[in-house]
């Protein structure tokens, strides 16, 4: 099974008095793996999907939880929780990543 690391767009934004989004920062972080997970339908009288995924990327990335993570193909995710970092307890050792938890809501 051959693995294609793909390059994805953060975007983070900040809400201004008036609870509207800006965006404040954008950038790019290569060398990243996506995972999807599950995915529920809630039926309310319209329906959505809600769907998770994991984003496994280097260690160094700056993510924050409400960014917003676009793939390659376009879709866009916003990250849920604090990304969780696996770091060495030997020095000098090697970095693992990052794991991003990520959730998509449609519908």
């Amino acid at each position: 099974m051959a693995v294609n690391p793909q390059t994805v767009t953060v975007s983070r934004y900040r809400l201004d008095k008036y609870g509207d989004r800006h965006l404040i920062a954008k950038f790019h972080v290569g060398q990243c793996m996506f995972a999807p997970r599950d995915s529920t339908e809630v039926d309310n009288r319209s329906t959505t999907v809600n769907a998770d995924a994991d984003l496994y990327a280097p260690h160094w990335i700056g993510v924050e939880p409400q960014d917003v993570i676009e793939l390659a193909d376009g879709t866009t995710w916003e990250v849920t929780g604090l990304p969780a970092r696996w770091d060495s307890p030997y020095p000098g050792s090697w970095n693992a990543g990052v794991l991003v938890h990520l959730n998509r809501a449609r519908g």
